[in-house]
C-alpha cells in the first residue's frame, strides 16, 4: 500500500485541486439540501449552502432488482452501496450495530451472503443556485479551511434523490460454485421469488433449508425501520412478504431521502478570493483500502480461531504458536479500526498505515500447516454434478444458434434470408432474420424440464413463398455434460445453450 503525502501545513498541497466531481452516496436520514457533507465519515454537516432555489424533478419512479453473492460481512457492506467506513465499524449513520450484529450470528468460514437488493427512484430535488451561506464563507475566510472542513465537511449536499431501498441478506452455508451461479444476478431474483406471483418453490425452499439459511432485512422506505434497524426473519416466505410489503407501500408514497449527490466547494459562485480548501479523495480512498485489509484479517483471526478450536495441533509449541499469531491478530484489528477513527478525526495527519500490521500470507499458511485438521482415511468421492453426472430436474436455455448447408439458396447465388423459430410448451420464440448461413441469438426465461419436446423450424424468406428449409425436433435430456443441446439434420443444425438449476 502506498503510503499517503502528509503535510502539516495544506492538505490540499498533499492531495491536490478538487476537479469538481461528484459524489454520489447513501442518504442519511438528517440529510437536506445545501448541508455539509463530510466524504470520510459519510456524516452531514451544518447549513452551509443557501438551501435555495429549488428544482424538483418529474420524471417517473423506476425499480431495480438483483442478488449479489459475497463471502464476508466487508463484501456485504460494499454490495449494499456504504463505504468503507461502515466496513471498519467506526460510523455511518447508525449502521455499526446493525452490522455487527450480523457477523457474530451469521457469518462462518463456509458462509456465503446472498444480498437481494431492491431500489426504487422516485422524483427528487436538486439546488439551481450554489452559494456559500454568509457565515460558512466568513468561516473560511477568517479561519482558514481546517475550521471550515470541521463545519462544512469537504462538499455539500446539492441533490437529493428519493425512493426506497430493500436489503435481504442470506446466510448460507457450504454454498458450491454452481449454486452461486443460480443466485447471482436477476436469475437470482427470481430463484427467491421477489416479484413473481408464484412466491418461492418447493425445490427452492428445500436447497435453503438444506444450506441452513438465515434472514435478515434492512431497508430505508417502505415502512418503520430505517438503516439503524436491522430484522431477522424465521424463513424465505417471510423474506419474500416483507420485500413485497415494502414494494408495495414505496408504490403508495412512503418514499424517503435515498441517495444524495455532493458537490465539491469549488463550485459555489461565491468563493472567497485564495480560498485553500480540502480534497480529502485520497484519504477516502485510504479508508476504503484500510477496510479491506481489515477484512482479511478478521478472515485469517476466524481461521485461526477455528484450529485452536478445534485441537488441530499435536505439538504443543504449534499450539501455542497459533494463540500467539491470534493474539497478533487480535491487536492489528483494533490497531486499523483506530486508525479509521484517527484518520476521520484528524485527516492532515492520521490518515496512513504507518505503524499497522496487516495479514503475511506466506506466514499465515505456514502457521495453519502446521494444525492441519485430520483427514479421512478414504478420499470421499466428489459430488455428483446435476445436468453431468447426474440427471437435472429444470434447465434454464439462455441462446440459440441455427446453421444451414452453405449452398445457392436464390437465383441470384446468395446466402438464404433466415428466419429462425423456437416451439416449446405453447411458447414461440423467434430469432431476428438475416442473410446468412448462420444465425444466433439470446433466449428470455426460457426454462424446460427434461422430457419436453422443443422443435426449431428454419425458413428461408422470399418475396411471395417463404421456403422451409428444417424443422429439428427433439426432447430436452437429462444430461448435457458440454452444456449445450445440439439437433441435427442433414447438414442443418440447431444448438441450444443451457444449464442446470435443479
Amino acid at each position: 500500500m502506498r503510503v499517503l503525502c502528509i503535510t502539516a501545513l495544506s492538505l490540499a498541497a498533499c492531495a491536490g485541486v478538487n476537479t469538481g466531481q461528484s459524489l454520489e452516496v447513501l442518504a442519511p436520514p438528517e440529510a437536506q439540501l445545501g448541508h455539509g457533507y463530510d466524504s470520510l465519515s459519510d456524516e452531514t454537516r451544518g447549513a452551509c449552502v443557501a438551501p435555495k432555489p429549488v428544482s424538483r424533478a418529474r420524471r417517473g419512479g423506476r425499480w431495480q432488482r438483483e442478488v449479489f453473492i459475497v463471502r464476508n460481512r466487508e463484501e456485504v457492506v460494499r454490495a449494499a452501496g456504504f463505504s468503507g467506513g461502515v466496513s471498519l465499524g467506526i460510523f455511518g449513520f447508525g449502521l455499526d450495530l446493525g452490522f455487527e450484529d450480523l457477523e457474530r450470528h451469521t457469518q462462518r468460514s463456509t458462509t456465503t451472503f446472498a444480498v437481494i437488493r431492491i431500489s426504487y427512484d422516485s422524483p427528487g430535488q436538486s439546488l439551481v443556485d450554489y452559494r456559500l451561506q454568509d457565515d460558512a464563507a466568513a468561516t473560511l475566510r477568517r479561519e482558514g479551511a481546517h475550521k471550515f472542513y470541521e463545519k462544512c465537511g469537504d462538499g455539500f449536499v446539492a441533490a437529493v434523490r428519493s425512493g426506497g431501498l430493500f436489503l435481504g441478506i442470506v446466510a448460507l452455508d457450504e454454498v458450491a460454485d454452481e449454486d452461486v451461479r443460480r443466485l447471482s444476478g436477476h436469475a437470482g431474483v427470481s430463484f427467491f421469488g421477489i416479484g413473481g406471483k408464484g412466491g418461492v418453490s418447493r425445490e427452492n425452499r428445500q436447497f435453503f433449508e438444506r444450506h441452513r439459511a438465515r434472514y435478515y432485512v434492512l431497508q430505508n422506505g417502505g415502512g418503520p425501520g430505517g438503516w439503524t434497524s436491522m430484522s431477522e426473519l424465521r424463513d424465505v416466505g417471510a423474506l419474500v412478504h416483507q420485500a413485497y410489503a415494502f414494494e408495495q407501500q414505496v408504490q403508495l408514497g412512503a418514499t424517503v431521502p435515498t441517495q444524495l449527490v455532493v458537490k465539491p466547494y469549488q463550485v459555489t459562485s461565491n468563493l472567497p478570493r485564495g480560498a485553500d480548501l480540502w480534497n480529502v479523495l485520497e484519504q477516502r480512498r485510504f479508508l476504503d483500502d484500510l477496510a479491506v485489509r481489515h477484512g482479511e484479517l478478521k478472515d485469517a483471526d476466524a481461521e485461526v480461531q477455528a484450529r485452536i478450536a478445534a485441537g488441530a495441533c499435536k505439538r504443543r509449541g504449534d499450539a501455542r504458536e497459533l494463540e500467539r499469531l491470534h493474539a497478533r491478530y487480535a491487536a492489528a484489528l483494533e490497531a486499523s479500526r483506530k486508525r479509521a477513527q484517527d484518520c476521520r478525526i484528524d485527516p492532515r495527519r492520521r490518515c496512513s498505515d504507518r505503524g499497522l500490521t496487516f495479514v503475511d500470507p506466506r506466514a499465515h499458511e505456514r502457521a495453519l500447516a502446521r494444525c492441519e485438521p485430520a483427514r479421512p482415511h478414504a478420499d470421499a468421492p466428489p459430488p455428483q454434478r446435476p445436468g453431468v453426472d447426474s440427471p437435472c430436474h429444470l434447465w434454464q436455455f439462455s441462446s440459440l444458434a441455427a446453421r444451414v448447408a452453405e449452398r445457392e439458396y436464390d437465383a441470384d447465388g446468395s446466402a438464404p434470408e433466415l428466419t429462425v423459430a423456437l416451439h416449446s410448451e405453447g411458447r414461440r420464440i423467434g430469432l431476428p432474420m438475416v442473410r446468412s448461413y448462420s444465425t444466433e441469438g439470446e433466449l428470455t426465461d426460457l426454462y424446460l424440464r427434461p422430457g419436453a419436446t422443443a422443435t426449431v423450424t428454419i425458413w428461408d424468406r422470399d418475396a411471395f413463398f417463404d421456403d422451409h428449409l428444417a424443422s429439428l425436433e427433439g426432447n430436452v435430456p437429462p444430461t448435457l455434460p458440454g452444456g449445450v443441446w445440439t439437433l441435427r439434420q442433414g447438414e442443418t443444425q440447431a444448438a441450444l445453450a443451457g444449464r442446470c438449476i435443479e
